[in-house]
This record gives C-alpha cells, structure tokens and sequence, in this order.
C-alpha cells in the first residue's frame, strides 16, 4: 500500500462496494470500490500528509475517484 499500511488501523471490507480505512491517529478513509485503489491510496497517502502537515483535526477522507479526495472534520456528537 504504497508505504501507508503502517498507518492504517483497520479496514473494512464488509460491503466489496465501499471500502473503508481507519488510520491509526483517527482519520476516516472511504475508498468506495475496490478499483485503482493504487490510485485512491496514492491520492489518500497524499491528503493525510497534508493535514497533518496543517494540523488539521482527524476526520473523514472521501476518496472515491483516483486523483480526487474531500476531508471534512470529526463533527462533535
């Protein structure tokens, strides 16, 4: 996974048409289907580091499309 599954916590494979991923500091991560996943990670691997790098707060990833992904933050229960 690109040098990424030292991060990942968890994934969820219940349902092959969404894929999740849960990292190990707390960002969720929606793959949606199991196709260019090389694409999707690189994309995620890519877009964690950088929030990271800003600081920003964990929350979910939606990286359904290669070369595209949306973060939003955790929203307080």
């Amino acid at each position: 996974m690109q040098g990424f599954n030292n991060q990942v916590k968890d994934v969820n494979l219940s349902e092959l048409s969404n894929i999740y991923l849960s990292t190990r500091d707390g960002y969720s991560i929606h793959l949606g289907y199991g196709t260019d996943l090389r694409a999707k990670i690189g994309t995620v691997r890519a877009v964690v580091d950088e929030c990271r790098r800003r600081d920003y707060q964990p929350g979910v990833i939606e990286a359904t499309v290669p070369g595209e992904a949306t973060y939003r933050p955790d929203t307080p229960a």
